[in-house]
């Protein structure tokens, strides 16, 4: 099944210049999407390489493309953004660096943190319900 996505929401086009563009779900792999446009919800679990985060709510993604059509993924509050050549891939690599903030702001001596890692911390922790230890084979 195909969601429409229209040029407006993808490129923030008045609606006059918009073109209707066909996007796939299953483009973006097991991630479940609550609502497409250039803001988007995820649900409410992000993992990455080795914590799984369950959110208290959907967490608002930010989604951006440049001119050759790559994709950043950001958060308004949180200090986290992603990258990629596609909206799978920024997806992606937003949960991992979610998990390396969580790691540099949540996981480490709140005594080394300056205000503004403390806001951050905050901010996280306010997000984050539970965050569980993933057990990794490599």
């Amino acid at each position: 099944m195909n969601a429409r996505l229209t040029s407006a929401d993808r490129f923030d086009l008045p609606p006059d210049e918009a073109k209707v563009c066909l996007f796939s779900p299953a483009d973006l792999g097991t991630r479940q999407l609550i609502r497409m446009g250039p803001r988007m919800s995820v649900a409410s679990e992000i993992t990455g390489h080795d914590h799984r985060f369950v959110l208290n709510a959907p967490l608002k993604i930010d989604v951006a493309y440049d001119e050759e059509g790559s994709v950043c993924t950001s958060h308004k509050v949180l200090p986290v953004s992603g990258y990629g050549a596609s909206l799978k891939e920024a997806l992606e690599d937003f949960d991992v660096m979610f998990e390396v903030q969580w790691e540099a702001l949540v996981a480490c001596d709140q005594a080394n943190l300056a205000p503004s890692g403390l806001r951050a911390r905050n901010a996280f922790l306010a997000v984050v319900k539970e965050a569980e230890r993933l057990i990794v084979n490599r």
